[in-house]
């Protein structure tokens, strides 16, 4: 690749490398020689000399002719980056132990977007403003400070909920300081008639070569919302001033807190519409009281805001009273009214029946409470006091909701958005408190079941320190409210009783070998195994003598499908020992047990795990069961489809249900694939590449059918002929790039009239000094002709040009091959 090589000193003349960082006075105890070594798509293929190396996002120097850098660092992780500008590039981060080790680098495309870790940052925070005119956001490098950017490739919006996308590509663009602004005249008006959380996507470009990529959440804030805070009912003189308040949209990450004044106003500006919670606590005379209500916001609002008592919540005195609103009011179409009418006839709007014995053998009996939303904007509310007496170490709580509202009107974001809350307070504390709308629950916890339903939640609650010096009383409250109207409703049924002469355990999460996302697992082919494992972890909540090493035998069965309550066997066997109460069991096919589930085609979407857990305890024998949080399952891809590119440990062909059957039913339309996802979602350098949505396949052209890197070389050969070649060169050249783009041209095509795809990503066509401008594939693709970079400025013209869909973005990380980003939200259903 000499040519090539000329190509990147000439590139890398105008970049400054900067040096690694002097080490502090004191060196550390111990360092490792790193040989890095560079390859393109393939060991076969070592990179070559003048490749810049990055180590923790410094540059420290570049590739020798053999493709390999030596660097000595301490001791530790690190992130190594390797990238050959405008081509590819290719990150690792690992853990280096002294002495001296080699490490591989395998450049791609795509990796050129993973160069150096990144941030993207609104600089209007969370929220952005209904009235902005503005739409500022930064990239920020490890230390906080800004990447200035020669160009934005992309960027798109995506509607969480609903998984619907906006393109605003074209709105943006980059000063000379390197700020992404809005093109002059730019609106965003559509940005902010969108309610409820919205993800936004950017790919750019840094003028060093390597791209940047990131995405952020924010809401659009609408309203105005006012209240003052007031004293209970039992506490007429409790003071509410110059408390804090925080207002939060239910189901986001969304909140905002002010102190209100001396006489408990407080008010709000942009408040985005939705369902949004009010909280504040105080105290007086060493009990607790405490504001936790919701109001469904859809205008300027003012409210009186209660602060409670736990003899408050359970005589129903409302936390939230709303003294005017105002709203727009939202017409419902007739036929939306007539089959939500037709859907709720006949249903049995009845709070669900739990099937777990809450409270074991206890002479304590467990209270119970259980509720179904009716009229509209009225909550229905339920209450129990549980007494639990002195020397009480835990309790337990069990609870499930169910609305009638999903799948069809959830899944559509739609107005009709209910409300339910349950919590557990003690005349000093809150000591559970969970508000949720249904909309949410699509990915927030706890995520609805494709019956209606959370299934059982079992919560574990730590009651030790109440209890002490006597009994105590838990008061535990339920809340359900119908939005938008009274049909369809939402009910709950909740249990909470003590738990002392239970042997018991609870889920604390999941630590994995990869670094793909928690809630992402990959299901092998009947008789095939996991590379990478992952853990579930679990504490010893009681008895208080149990230790991990009492535990003499865990089950752990994976549970097939959202609802399913028993399943297949994958591991038995002992625990793993974290500490003295909490332990770690596998819930992949990694040790002795193979999987036996079939896949071709998969028939789940989510899977669960069910724990058995046996212990023994003072010579007594006793078993407990936990089921850890549903996860996205992950499956081979359709052994039809052909492949090319090499293979990575574990696997690379990973996907979601929905992907499986979209590339069946599909597979005409598309090439070969390169890979889709890691084990477990793990990150393989494709940084958008982790809950099995995104495909990479070889382009549509063929000029080298080896690798998708070679392909690109022969079109930018080709490209290169056309400006510089005799006049019989030229002929031949035109003729290839004129076969090559029409090919690209009409399979984008295709692909782009597919309603499950969001995204098309293909090459820019990277500069060449003094032969080919940088985007000159791209101008060939939409115009049909290019301008040379030579003294000639020899003009190259295949036709007259085409247009191309929006949903095609073109960029420098995608020469070497095509992506497609499906519909996530369709993709990954339950």
């Amino acid at each position: 690749m000499s040519n090539g090589t000329i190509v990147r000193l000439a590139m890398l003349a105008a970049i400054l490398i900067a040096p690694f960082p002097a080490a502090a006075a004191q060196q550390p105890a111990a360092t490792a020689t790193v040989t890095i070594k560079t390859y393109y798509d393939a060991v076969s293929d070592p990179a070559g000399a003048g490749l810049q190396i990055l180590v923790d996002d410094k540059a420290v120097g570049v590739t020798n002719a053999s493709g390999q850098r030596k660097v000595t660092v301490p001791v530790g992780e690190h992130r190594f980056s390797v990238f050959d500008p405008s081509l590819a590039g290719a990150s690792k981060t690992t853990t280096i132990k002294a002495g001296s080790t080699s490490l591989p680098l395998m450049m791609t495309g795509e990796g050129l977007d993973d160069v150096i870790k990144v941030k993207l940052v609104p600089k209007f925070g969370m929220v952005l403003s209904s009235t902005a005119s503005t739409f500022p956001v930064t990239f920020l490098d490890r230390a906080n400070k800004k990447i200035p950017l020669a160009a934005v490739r992309a960027a798109m919006l995506t509607q969480v909920n609903l998984g619907t996308t906006l393109d605003i590509t074209d709105r943006l663009t980059t000063n000379a300081a390197g700020d992404i602004k809005l093109v002059s005249g730019a609106s965003i008006g559509d940005v902010q008639a969108m309610d409820g959380v919205q993800t936004l996507e950017i790919w750019a470009d840094s003028p060093k070569g390597y791209g940047v990529w990131g995405k952020t959440d924010f809401v659009v804030g609408r309203y105005a919302v006012t209240g003052k805070l007031k004293a209970p009912p039992s506490m007429a003189s409790l003071p509410v001033g110059s408390l804090t308040v925080k207002v939060s949209l239910l189901g986001t990450s969304f909140s905002r807190s002010v102190k209100a004044n001396a006489s408990g106003s407080f008010s709000f500006a942009d408040v985005p519409k939705g369902n949004i919670k009010f909280e504040a606590s105080t105290k007086l005379n060493g009990k607790a009281y405490s504001l936790a209500g919701s109001v469904f916001v859809d205008g300027t609002t003012n409210v009186n805001a209660f602060l409670l008592g736990s003899a408050d919540v359970l005589n129903g005195v409302p936390s939230i009273v709303v003294l005017s609103q105002a709203v727009a009011k939202q017409e419902v179409a007739a036929s939306v009214a007539a089959d939500r009418v037709a859907r709720n006839a006949g249903l049995r709007n009845r709070a669900p029946t739990l099937q777990s014995d809450t409270a074991g053998p206890s002479a304590i009996a467990p209270v119970t409470i259980s509720a179904t939303a009716a009229a509209q904007d009225m909550p229905q509310t339920a209450s129990e006091d549980l007494v639990i007496p002195k020397g009480t170490k835990k309790v337990r709580l069990v609870y499930e909701v169910h609305s009638f509202e999903y799948p069809y009107y959830v899944l559509q974001n739609s107005i009709f958005n209910d409300v339910w809350s349950l919590k557990i307070v003690t005349s000093t504390k809150v000591l559970f408190d969970i508000t949720n709308n249904v909309n949410a629950q699509v990915s927030v916890p706890p995520i609805w079941q494709s019956d209606g339903s959370t299934g059982e939640i079992v919560e574990v609650l730590d009651v030790s320190a109440l209890t002490k010096t006597g009994a105590v009383t838990l008061a535990l409250f339920g809340s359900t409210t119908n939005i938008g109207d009274s049909l369809l409703a939402t009910s709950f049924t909740a249990s909470l009783g003590p738990i002392d002469s239970d042997f018991s355990v609870s889920y604390v999460g999941v630590t994995s070998a990869t670094s793909g996302p928690k809630d992402v697992v990959s299901i092998p082919r009947p008789t095939k195994k996991n590379a990478f494992e992952k853990l579930a972890v679990f504490d010893i909540d009681s008895p208080a003598a149990a230790k991990t090493s009492d535990i003499t035998n865990v089950k752990v069965q994976l549970l097939l499908g959202a609802s399913a309550t028993s399943g297949t066997e994958i591991y038995s066997g002992a625990v793993k020992k974290i500490s003295d109460r909490r332990f770690a069991v596998p819930v992949t096919f990694t040790r002795s047990e193979a999987s036996t589930v079939g896949s071709t085609p998969p028939a789940y979407g989510r899977v669960g795990y069910l724990v058995n857990v046996t212990a023994k305890i003072a010579s007594v024998t006793t078993t407990t069961t936990s089921q850890p949080a549903l996860d996205l399952p992950l499956w081979r891809m359709p052994d039809a489809i052909p492949r090319f590119g090499w293979r990575e440990a574990g696997g690379d062909s990973w996907l979601a249900r929905g992907t499986y059957t979209w590339l069946e039913t599909n597979a005409s339309a598309i090439t070969r694939v390169d890979d889709i996802s890691g084990e477990h979602g793990s990150n393989l350098g494709h940084v958008t590449h982790q809950r099995g949505t995104d495909i990479d396949i070889f382009q549509f052209y063929s000029l080298n059918s080896s690798r998708g890197l070679s392909n690109y070389i022969a079109l930018e050969a080709a490209a290169r002929k056309a400006v510089t070649g005799t006049p019989s060169e030229v002929t031949a050249a035109v003729a290839k790039l004129t076969t090559a783009i029409t090919a690209e041209r009409t399979g984008l095509t295709t692909l782009a009239s597919n309603w499950s795809v969001t995204q098309l990503f293909t090459g820019m066509g990277r500069k060449v000094p003094n032969v080919l401008p940088a985007g000159w594939l791209k101008a060939l693709m939409t115009t049909g002709t290019f301008t040379g970079a030579n003294t000639a400025h020899t003009v190259v013209t295949i036709d007259s040009g085409a247009t191309i869909s929006s949903k095609v973005h073109f960029n420098d990380s995608h020469n070497s091959l095509d992506h497609i980003t499906l519909n996530a939200a369709s993709m990954t259903m339950p």
